[in-house]
């Protein structure tokens, strides 16, 4: 976590008119509406926008597979010290098929000798949006040879909505759902 409180509080449900209790409720997750979810909800029409949007790209719209889009989203929250990200989604990536091996190697990214292509290519792909916000021709070229046009196009949204997200999280403050933590040496990796 980048702040050690809220920048902008979530919005209590209880407190919430109904329009926004509306929609919300769809994004009970365990039986909790997340921080992040109620955080925005402070703007509601950006809540309706960043739900058709998320929706594409986290809830059954994308062409990815669950474990190529996990692969992404950690590799952005990794690169971006977004501890909420990287705490929900190392559980979802597991849940999509990743291993405690492969969540490792993403901490260290592309360079890991462990990585096999495909996979290591959709690591480098998130690793030269989140630093040049662009794709450079070889790494193009290496995602063009196993995914077809719809499924590099999300690979790009889907980089593009986490860069979102974990910017969302960090300057917002948002803080653990529940009783989650950072690990310590996830904490430590990053110097918090």
């Amino acid at each position: 976590m980048r702040t050690r409180s809220a920048r902008i509080a979530p919005i209590a449900f209880e407190d919430a008119t109904d329009e926004v209790r509306a929609m919300l409720e769809p994004l009970r997750w365990d039986g909790v509406i997340p921080n992040l979810h109620r955080t925005i909800a402070n703007y509601p029409s950006a809540l309706v926008a960043f739900k058709a949007w998320g929706a594409h790209v986290l809830r059954g719209g994308s062409s990815l597979g669950a474990r190529e889009r996990e692969i992404l989203v950690l590799r952005v929250g990794w690169l971006s010290r977004a501890g909420y990200e990287w705490v929900a989604h190392v559980e979802i990536g597991k849940g999509a098929g990743l291993t405690d091996a492969e969540i490792e190697q993403i901490k260290v990214g592309s360079s890991h000798p462990a990585w096999a292509d495909p996979d290591r290519t959709l690591v480098k792909a998130a690793e030269e949006v989140h630093e040049d916000r662009f794709i450079c021709d070889t790494t193009w070229q290496e995602l063009n040879a196993t995914l077809n046009r719809h499924q590099c196009m999300d690979v790009v949204f889907t980089i593009a909505q986490y860069e979102l997200v974990c910017t969302i999280l960090n300057s917002f403050g948002v803080q653990f759902d529940g009783d989650r933590q950072l690990p310590d040496d996830v904490r430590a990796a990053w110097g918090l």
